[in-house]
């Protein structure tokens, strides 16, 4: 005759556990953390300004007057970069005033004030080619012709260039930018989001999510499985000593609601009801740990 497996009974388990004689295994600790998002200044390549530079020197960019700012001596600088400004659509009356240079501006001259004021409106082209030259639109009547001009530096723009000690005859445009070549950096300063993992002080609820993934949603001493999302409320969180405020993984275990109800060091909360528990032993029964004869008589002792 085979003899029954006591060892596997979960009522003496509890009582084994009850007299020191059995512990409840331990969970490894659990790290709390979570994203949070943080600016932090990080060197990005200066796609943008090198994109600018090179559009500017290659064919220039279409820019509203009110976009052309100057610097505290008074040159002209789009978005930052030195730059060239003139008009491309050039309309003429004669052969004769299409002979008669038209100019470009460095510099936030009496002529650009007072288009800022007048003609806000108004476009130009920013560049920073170097050769004196200027694609243009000249219009005469309903014709148009569209080639390289070559432009004179406006009178206003010379002044001020004279009283900063820029200009020099001849004056070029090569030395001119120049000295502003190394004005745009290879890498910028750029403010980004990013998101880190942050450690936090969790509360019960967090403690309780956490070490009930890490104990496989089982009760530690009988091993009743309460993975379902319906049975999540049959387990309870128990402190060990009885002291809350110890939420080292040491003092923790994951019990369900029977084996948590005679634990002598248990954190103070209302007796389990009996429906609960006999929804533990139907779990119990249907994953085998316990008979479906000792389903029978502890269900029907139950109180």
């Amino acid at each position: 005759m085979k003899l029954p497996d006591f060892s596997k009974n979960i009522y003496l388990l509890l009582l084994q556990q009850q007299m020191g004689l059995l512990e409840i295994p331990p969970l490894p600790q659990v790290e709390f953390k979570r994203p949070v998002t943080m600016n932090r200044s990080a060197q990005v390549p200066n796609i943008e300004g090198m994109r600018v530079r090179r559009r500017l020197i290659e064919r220039g960019i279409d820019t509203l007057v009110a976009d052309l700012l100057p610097d505290p001596k008074s040159f002209l600088l789009y978005k930052g970069q030195r730059v060239a400004a003139y008009i491309r659509d050039q309309k003429y009356d004669s052969d004769i005033e299409r002979e008669i240079s038209r100019y470009y501006h460095l510099c936030d001259c009496l002529t650009l004030r007072h288009i800022r004021v007048y003609e806000k409106r108004r476009k130009y082209i920013a560049t920073r080619r170097s050769d004196g030259f200027f694609k243009v639109n000249s219009i005469m009547g309903d014709n148009v012709s569209t080639g390289l001009v070559k432009l004179d530096l406006c009178p206003h723009c010379r002044e001020i260039l004279t009283y900063n000690a820029v200009y020099r005859h001849p004056f070029l445009l090569t030395d001119y930018f120049g000295v502003d070549e190394g004005h745009i950096p290879e890498m910028i300063e750029q403010i980004q989001e990013v998101v880190v993992e942050e450690a936090y002080l969790p509360n019960l609820d967090d403690l309780f999510r956490e070490y009930r993934k890490v104990a496989g949603d089982k009760c530690q001493l009988c091993g009743v499985d309460c993975s379902d999302a319906s049975s999540h409320d049959l387990l309870n969180l128990h402190f060990r000593d009885g002291n809350p405020a110890r939420t080292e993984s040491a003092n923790l275990a994951i019990l369900c609601h029977d084996c948590y109800s005679v634990q002598p060091g248990r954190h103070a909360r209302p007796a389990p009801v009996k429906a609960d528990l006999v929804r533990i032993d139907a779990l119990r029964r249907d994953q085998g740990i316990i008979s479906a004869a000792v389903f029978d008589y502890v269900t029907s002792h139950r109180r």
